[in-house]
């Protein structure tokens, strides 16, 4: 594990102790320097914030060979960090984005109940849960269930006023993004400053409405069925994830190729709302 925090690298270790049984044979390295590391890499895993991650995805595809990344969205803050994250990750090596709704046993069940032969609404609305942090795991979602790209966002409903985020240097924001897409589906997504920071959201097919309470373990529509289930914390999927790539060489994440598509039309117009409430021209949006 690389980090440049010595405290964050005690934490990893702290944290790697107390789940490790004492027959546990890994070798497992902790290093602020990436020097350390092997050159050959099964898998990285970049969780940076959105800010560093173009630099260390280009930083490790020059010194290593990783066969597999997963990255964590939001993959930049820029179109330029974009292109520099494909840029890098090109070759032999395959990539994919933990936007992790299309991943879960519970959402694909649900997929197989939805009529998708025509446009889905998506619905989502909460108090402060991070719209401009979160936002891109909701787009995947409708995109993964509709089979449709991202065609456009409408950002007129969103505040001009930004807020600081929780993470130093980053900033959110409340109000609703519209979203369509290629073949009519369409999601509307609120944050709003007042109430609990969760958030529950409804998609509309053709026949009916399903309500989805992911905090409560429920799925369920407007003709009387439930489908019960868990979404998993990320703690919880990262082993089946990784065993699957490194095993099979198999993912259920989007692959990179696939998330570009959606964040270069989410960055476009968020960058774009940025710039309109600051009056400025910049080409990063500082959000993660």
């Amino acid at each position: 594990m690389h980090d440049v925090s010595v405290q964050s690298l005690a934490t990893a270790q702290t944290r790697w102790s107390e789940v490790a049984d004492a027959e546990c044979n890994h070798n497992i390295v902790f290093s602020q320097y990436i020097e350390d590391f092997p050159h050959d890499i099964d898998l990285a895993i970049i969780s940076t914030t959105a800010e560093f991650r173009p630099e260390v995805v280009n930083l490790i595809s020059s010194k290593f060979r990783p066969r597999y990344w997963i990255l964590e969205k939001v993959l930049a803050q820029s179109i330029d960090g974009l292109k520099r994250i494909k840029d890098s990750v090109s070759g032999d090596s395959q990539c994919w984005v933990n936007t992790h709704r299309r991943a879960v046993p519970w959402h694909q069940n649900f997929k197989q109940h939805i009529f998708t032969g025509s446009p889905l609404t998506l619905e989502v609305e909460g108090g402060p849960w991070g719209l401009a942090c979160n936002t891109i795991h909701f787009l995947d979602l409708l995109s993964w269930l509709s089979s449709e790209e991202l065609i456009s966002l409408d950002t007129s409903g969103l505040s001009d006023e930004w807020h600081s985020a929780k993470r130093k240097g980053n900033w959110e924001i409340f109000g609703t993004i519209q979203a369509i897409f290629a073949r009519g589906s369409r999601a509307i997504i609120t944050s709003s400053a007042n109430g609990r920071p969760m958030y529950t959201y409804q998609i509309t097919d053709k026949m009916t409405c399903w309500r989805v309470d992911e905090e409560n373990g429920s799925i369920s529509n407007a003709l009387g069925f439930s489908l019960p289930g868990k979404m998993p914390l990320q703690s919880e999927m990262t082993s089946s994830l990784v065993d699957n790539i490194l095993v099979h060489g198999i993912c259920e994440l989007p692959t990179l190729e696939v998330s570009v598509d959606l964040h270069t039309v989410f960055l476009k117009s968020m960058i774009t709302h940025w710039n309109a409430s600051h009056r400025s021209q910049d080409q990063i949006v500082p959000i993660t």
